[in-house]
This record gives structure tokens, C-alpha cells and sequence, in this order.
């Protein structure tokens, strides 16, 4: 299967990664040597491959069970000069950590601690990596901008980050599968369905129902959640709001199934007032930064 390579062109004018993007083949850049980050959720975990601020390349593989091994073929026949590893699933990143470290790679993990980030919340160590790492991802995209931040994964989270690099707090509600499965294993007769836009929101069928109440259910918690947020905090002021998670990854979705892949689809046009750029690689580029920042051993 042809890989292709991702580039961001990097200037003071950038206000999107999706405008900046560029698809090379892979024999028309490889560097010496690479970045390595990963994000490893509950569900899934994913690798993208940098050099400078370049982008090169991404991967995504199951988390369970993770084992070493699993590693080999995205890793093998690659330089790699570092690691930075933001993991939400503490067995994969156990696993993760005791496989660079066995091959003396310089190995990096996302914390709560000396951040440039400032953590405006109760207790700052119970902020998961994933939106350290989203919020770092959001402010490099845009600079000086409040923004509002949407990770649609396994749960459904709502990141509040101002212009002045300061993580404020957010939401966080079940996440499409996660509401699907529990309609299924809390009832006796309801089953476990395949997400997808149904053909209307008013269905006959007990699939179809829940089909219907799930997906819009989170499509109006999206927007309810994102007006809240904005009438409260924000007022009139300008503020961009971004989607990026799993269901936000077009690469994720077509590794999976074609009904992911459409699901995605719907998702980004069902949501088009709300979302302002759908950013899938945020993640990875917010864990780049924070590379940067511990592999220097100071704040930038």
C-alpha cells in the first residue's frame, strides 16, 4: 500500500493545519532521523513521525492488549532521536515506555508539571494528557486566539483554552460508542447497534432509534456545550472551536470501515455552524511541542 507523507508549511500567516497541508510520496522526503509522538487513549493508539516541524507520517493500532512486538512494524527501519509518550491507558503506556527504553531512545512523557501551559483548574495532576496535549496542539495552530477545543473519542471532551496560554477547564460527556454500549449492556432488550446518521431523526425501527438518539444526542451536546461555553465566558468575544479526536481523523476512520469513514463525513457537515476546522493531527502536533519544550529542559 503507497504511504504518503504529510507536510505542514509553517509561517506567521498560518491559521489552519488544513490549510497548510501538502501530500508528498514517501521517497521524495525521508529524513535521517525522526520525532516519534504518541497518544495513547483508551481505545487506540497513534504515531506520528516528525522532523523539524514537519509532520511525515502517521499510524494507528489497537490498545488491547498492547504488547511490545505490536511496535515492530511502525517502528522498524526508522532513526528515531526521541520520544514523547501522552498516554491516557497506563498499561500501553507502560508497555510503550519500556520499549524505547530497551532500545536507549531518549523517551519523554506528558505531565502536569512545568508546562508553559498554565493549568487554571482545581487540581491540575487529574488534567488528562490527551487535553495538555490538545491544548499545546490548538495554540501552535492558532496563536493568540481563545479557543474551544473538541475531542470526539471514546469520551466526548470540551477543552477551554485562552489566548494567554491558559487551560480554564471544560466538559466532558460519553462519547458515541460509549452511549450506544451502555443503552446495551444496562437494558434487557435494547442491542448494540452500528453508529451511524440514520436517514431521519424520526425512525420506526428499534434500531434506527437508537441510532437517532445517539447521533444527534451528540450532536446537539456539541452545540448546546459550545453555546454555553461561549455565552458564559467568551460573550461576544471571538473564539475558534476545533474538532479533533478519533471521529475527527479521516485516517482512523478509513482504517477502520467505510461506516466510520461516512460517519465522520456526516459529523463534519452536521456540525459545519458549530466547528470551525476540523484539525485531525492537533494531538500530535500539541505532543511535538511539549517535546520540544522538555527535550530543551526549559519553556518556549
Amino acid at each position: 500500500m503507497e504511504i504518503f507523507l504529510k507536510a505542514i508549511l509553517l509561517d506567521n500567516q498560518l491559521h489552519s493545519f488544513l490549510k497548510g497541508r501538502i501530500q508528498f510520496k514517501k521517497n521524495t522526503l525521508m529524513p535521517d532521523s525522526f520525532d516519534l509522538a504518541l497518544d495513547i487513549g483508551n481505545s487506540t493508539l497513534g504515531g506520528a513521525f516528525f522532523q523539524e516541524e514537519l509532520l511525515i507520517e502517521t499510524f494507528h493500532l489497537p490498545v488491547h492488549p498492547l504488547k511490545e512486538k505490536d511496535l515492530d512494524p511502525y517502528i522498524q527501519n526508522k532513526s528515531i532521536s526521541q520520544v514523547i509518550i501522552g498516554s491516557d491507558n497506563i498499561a500501553a503506556g507502560l508497555t510503550c515506555l519500556r520499549y524505547f527504553q530497551a532500545k536507549n531512545i531518549p523517551v519523554f512523557e506528558v505531565d502536569s508539571e512545568n508546562l508553559s501551559l498554565i493549568l487554571d483548574v482545581e487540581k491540575p495532576s487529574e488534567v488528562g494528557n490527551d487535553r495538555i496535549a490538545n491544548s499545546y496542539g490548538g495554540l501552535f495552530a492558532h496563536p493568540n486566539t481563545d479557543l474551544i477545543i473538541v475531542d470526539m473519542g471514546t469520551a466526548l471532551a470540551f477543552d477551554v483554552v485562552a489566548r494567554e496560554r491558559r487551560f480554564l477547564g471544560g466538559a466532558i460527556a460519553p462519547g458515541l460508542h460509549i452511549a450506544a454500549k451502555a443503552l446495551s449492556e444496562f437494558t434487557d432488550k435494547l442491542p448494540l447497534v452500528e453508529i451511524e446518521k440514520p436517514k431521519s431523526c424520526l425512525s420506526k425501527s428499534t434500531i434506527g432509534n437508537i441510532q437517532s438518539g445517539v447521533y444527534y444526542g451528540m450532536i446537539g451536546t456539541i452545540e448546546k456545550i459550545v453555546s454555553e461555553i461561549k455565552n458564559i465566558h467568551f460573550g461576544q468575544g471571538n473564539v475558534l472551536v476545533i474538532a479533533t479526536g478519533s471521529l475527527a481523523n479521516p485516517a482512523e476512520a478509513e482504517a477502520d470501515s467505510s461506516i466510520f469513514a461516512k460517519l465522520r463525513s456526516d459529523l463534519e457537515k452536521d456540525l459545519k455552524t458549530t466547528i470551525d476546522y476540523f484539525e485531525p493531527d492537533l494531538t500530535f502536533f500539541g505532543l511535538h511541542e511539549i517535546l520540544k519544550e522538555k527535550a530543551n529542559g526549559k519553556r518556549t
